[in-house]
Order: C-alpha cells, then sequence, then structure tokens
C-alpha cells in the first residue's frame, strides 16, 4: 500500500468519523439516550463541547483506517489485532475523559 493511500485513507477516516461522532453525540443528547442528558447536564454543550467530540471521531475514523492496512500488511493475528485496537481508542478516549472532567468544574 503507497502512503498517498494511507493518507487518503487518514482523510477520509477523520472527516467521516468527525460528522459520524458529532452526529451521534447530538442526537443521543438530544433524545437522552441511556439518560446520557442527564449524565452531562453539568457540562455546558457549547461549540467547544461538540468541536472536541468532532475532533475525537476524526481521530477514532483516521486511526483506525490507517491501522488496518497496515495491521494486515504486518501480518498481526486475531488477538493481537484487537488488543492493538483497542489500545488505540483508549489512547484517543482518555484525553476526552479529562477534557469532560475539566469542563465539568
Amino acid at each position: 500500500m503507497s502512503p498517498l493511500r494511507l493518507v487518503e485513507l487518514a482523510l477520509a477516516g477523520f472527516a467521516g468519523g468527525a460528522v459520524f461522532v458529532v452526529v451521534v453525540v447530538f442526537l443521543a443528547l438530544k433524545f437522552n439516550y441511556k439518560q446520557l442528558r442527564t449524565a452531562y447536564s453539568h457540562i455546558p454543550q457549547d461549540g467547544r463541547f461538540y468541536q472536541a467530540w468532532a475532533l475525537l471521531g476524526g481521530a477514532l475514523g483516521a486511526s483506525y483506517l490507517v491501522a488496518m492496512p497496515l495491521l494486515d500488511a504486518s501480518g498481526v493475528k486475531d488477538p493481537w489485532y484487537g488488543l492493538i485496537m483497542i489500545a488505540i481508542g483508549l489512547v484517543l478516549f482518555v484525553p476526552m475523559v479529562f477534557f469532560l472532567r475539566r469542563r465539568a468544574r
């Protein structure tokens, strides 16, 4: 896989993930899915809130779309493949948790 193709995947993943995550978070809060509106009531839901979710979704989309072909090409097998993908998600979600905690104060 060429480096240009990986850049294309990263850009597509960033754009798709950013839009998808913001829409899902907005709709979940709007319809109070599983009491999320109640849980996030102490956090101001302004532009920075949705911008942070967009950046998180974009980073997740880009990193997952780039990681999948690289892991396939390197020959990583099933249990490690899943653990690496989970680790990528954790590395990206931890700063979001800190952001939400800081905004709640």
